[in-house]
């Protein structure tokens, strides 16, 4: 069953029997979803494959659904209800060795029945023995549940062949969600377009700076839903039952999210309260259509100076089409992370871009491909603007999403302030070094969070644990080899250095040093007077003290004299997650790095037990993935945060007015996948630097020219190409840069001055 090219299962057993069948034929661990922890919130709609236990696994027997009791707590249960609701909604479902007598599926079609009767928007399958009642068949037929029945005998020896011959004529492994569909069936384009139109001017109303982003979207979502209305007003039942079409939930929940938005929507005065009615005020004023013009328009702008193209007859408008499904697909692959859930793979962009520039331009290869460099020349280096429309449209496209496909957790309040937050070196070190791209960004998100805290009478205290602090300390004394070796004091090599691997994807203080080049004729500046004034410190214990004065504590978490048994587990389980983690990408991690990890989880896992409410932030995607993956482990799923689902958090409980650029990489990284691609970037960049028109014109040419005789292969190992902080691959990589940028310029010369002589 596993070889079949299906994207997910969901099953009622406890057992990992399909875990270990799954990671034994492809080589890789699935997602696993799991009842009771955060995993199966906001999960029915990524694109990376997973296995749900949806009734809860044996290794926490006391989360299993097991008797009348237990079913029915689940009906209470929002991230089940919301999961399976959101699952039959997008994804069409086999049912497989499943008795639809079981108590279980039962209630699974009962609460498909109350939330989408009378019309079933996607067509499932229900493969079941022969004999089956008819009047059970009925049932599923109009909950549009086609039966399939089949021989049971000898073993279900049928079922079985046929299984078989499936796996034999269709493709193998199992695919990604296509972008093509990767929305769902009952919510077409164009509405979910009117949702978040009305959801992103919520976002941009005068008193929608420091509100939560949940609240703000469902008054879109009501004011999208009376704009449908031709009049200016809609009866109130009428407005609860169109909530409830739309959101796919009960009429109680309905009535939740209409009051919950209307009273905001009255008192906004955006709204009149006319008895029997709701009244509008005002219409539409097209705020998302701009900002998608002006998306398009630097896609075109892109095309017309990197390949000479000049736009087209409906170019425009198939342009700002692909952004908008982009939107969708980046926000319903980041949505779960948003919410604090898991941390899937997703649909890469280069690869969503790729799929929908074919899927409108396919009969024109070269056009496309021009067209692809395009947009992701846009998403890799927006400027100001830019950066605004990403950030914006995709903070209200993630936050749409989580309504959608979580609206009974959205509404529960469940999402709750920490009481501490501990962060690895690789997020907090931005966060202490002014000038870095991401220091403002993080200290708005931090301050408001604290004084969210405050204004409801509680602490959130900012600690790093002392295991972490020699990583600043090193990383702060590689920063000045790498100064010293690279001559990054040069305001031409930082400049070049930048250029290449932009300033967030190097040494943190030598992204924040160059925050002092930014005149067009920088003079050279000293580094080391520069790191003592931003980083006044050179051991452990200078740091301590520096950390303490911005607010940040240090905590020890040895564990040898004190729950050590605790400490002893969760590191086991650690390693041996590593191990698996690294049979699958070749990737080694340093045995006392994951120590120090297992010490953060461990203090975690403490706090839980005391009932405290604490997270820890980190920047290290393969930590995640390794305790969502890890039967030990992945109760601290929603403890253990990506940079984007700490923005996530704060947006979602108190508000937050995120910084744009910041949002925008979080949002949008997307780091080249060869070092040709990173290597045409770069000499892009130089050439606009130059601010010579006759060298844009020429350069689709020369960059075709001389990428075509590049020696990229001998020069870069996989992945070193984006190794901004190890001093001998950088300093091969800037000797590279210097010989193919001489001759790229030569180059460029001879093709600027033939053109001038032949006019």
């Amino acid at each position: 069953m596993i070889s079949l090219p299906i994207t997910g299962i969901v099953t009622t057993n406890y057992d990992r029997s399909l875990h270990e069948a799954y990671a034994q034929f492809r080589r890789h661990a699935a997602l696993p979803l799991e009842l009771r922890d955060e995993t199966l919130r906001n999960a029915a709609l990524i694109s990376e494959f997973f296995v749900a236990r949806i009734h809860g696994r044996a290794e926490l027997p006391e989360c299993m659904v097991v008797d009348y009791y237990d079913y029915e707590r689940l009906k209470q249960e929002n991230d089940y209800l919301d999961f399976v609701v959101t699952l039959l909604r997008l994804r069409p479902t086999a049912f497989i060795g499943f008795s639809f007598l079981d108590p279980a599926i039962e209630e699974i079609l009962d609460g498909y029945k109350k939330n989408f009767g009378p019309n079933y928007p996607a067509m499932h399958l229900a493969v079941v023995p022969d004999g089956i009642d008819k009047r059970l068949a009925a049932e599923m037929a109009a909950v549009n549940i086609r039966v399939l029945s089949y021989d049971p005998a000898d073993e279900h020896k049928e079922l079985w062949r046929a299984i078989r011959t499936a796996q034999k004529a269709l493709p193998s492994p199992a695919p990604e969600i296509p972008v093509t569909v990767a929305v769902p069936k009952d919510l077409p384009q164009s509405r979910l377009h009117r949702v978040i139109a009305f959801a992103y001017a919520r976002t941009k109303a005068p008193t929608s700076v420091v509100r939560p982003a949940l609240e703000m979207v469902q008054e879109g979502v009501l004011l999208a839903i009376l704009n449908d209305e031709p009049s200016s007003h809609l009866e109130k039942t009428s407005a609860v039952d169109r909530l409830r079409e739309l959101m796919r939930v009960d009429e109680v929940t309905a009535h939740v999210l209409f009051n919950q938005s209307f009273q905001r929507l009255v008192a906004a005065g955006d709204v009149i309260d006319a008895g029997k009615y709701i009244r509008r005020k005002t219409g539409p004023k097209g705020e998302l259509e701009a900002r998608l013009d002006e998306l398009a328009g630097a896609v075109l702008n892109r095309l017309k100076v990197l390949y000479g193209h000049d736009p087209e007859m409906g170019e425009r408008k198939a342009v700002r089409d692909i952004w908008e499904r982009l939107f969708t697909l980046r926000s319903w692959d980041l949505a779960p992370q948003y919410a604090g859930s898991i941390v899937s793979r997703g649909i890469e962009v280069e690869d969503a871009v790729d799929a929908l520039t074919n899927e409108y331009f396919g009969t024109k290869a070269n056009f496309r491909t021009a067209l692809r460099e395009s947009f992701l020349q846009v998403i890799g280096f927006p400027d100001a603007a830019e950066a605004d429309a990403l950030a914006e449209i995709s903070r209200t496209a993630i936050t749409v999403q989580l309504l959608l496909s979580s609206p009974r957790h959205a509404l529960s309040h469940a999402y709750t302030l920490p009481t501490k937050i501990y962060f690895d070196a690789s997020v907090l070190l931005p966060a202490i070094a002014p000038g870095h791209p991401m220091y403002q960004g993080n200290l708005s998100a931090i301050n408001r969070l604290q004084s969210a805290a405050k204004a409801a009478g509680r602490r959130c205290d900012l600690v790093i644990g002392t295991e972490f602090l020699e990583e600043i300390v090193v990383h702060r004394a590689k920063a000045i080899d790498l100064v010293r070796e690279l001559k990054l004091e040069e305001p031409k090599r930082l400049t070049e250095h930048i250029l290449f691997y932009s300033a967030e994807n190097t040494n943190v203080f030598v992204g924040a040093f160059a925050s002092l080049y930014t005149d067009q004729n920088p003079i050279k500046r000293s580094f080391p007077e520069f790191l003592q004034k931003i980083a006044p410190y050179k051991n452990e214990q200078e740091l301590t003290a520096f950390l303490n004065k911005q607010g940040v504590m240090t905590e020890s978490m040895e564990f040898y004299d004190t729950n050590n048994i605790e400490f002893t587990h969760i590191f086991s389980a650690l390693i041996s997650g590593y191990e698996e983690l690294i049979r699958q990408t070749g990737k080694d991690k340093e045995r006392i790095l994951i120590q120090h990890e297992a010490q953060q989880l461990t203090r975690l896992f403490l706090d839980a037990s005391e009932g405290k409410r604490t997270v820890f932030v980190t920047a290290d995607r393969r930590l995640q993935r390794v305790v969502q993956a890890t039967n030990e482990l992945e109760k601290l799923t929603g403890n253990v945060l990506s940079h984007i689902g700490f923005i996530g958090l704060i947006d979602l409980l108190v508000g937050l007015s995120p910084d744009n650029q910041i949002f925008t990489r979080l949002v949008w990284a997307t780091p080249r996948t060869t070092a040709q691609k990173q290597i045409r970037d770069y000499l892009v960049a130089v050439t606009l630097r130059q601010y010579d028109e006759a060298m844009v014109r020429a350069m689709p040419t020369v960059l075709d020219e001389v990428l075509a005789v590049a020696d990229v292969g001998s020069t870069f190992r996989e992945g070193s190409s984006r190794n901004a902080t190890d001093v001998d691959e950088a300093k091969k990589t800037s000797t590279f840069l210097d010989r193919i940028e001489s001759k790229y310029f030569e180059k460029m010369r001879a093709v600027v001055e033939q053109r001038e002589k032949t006019g």
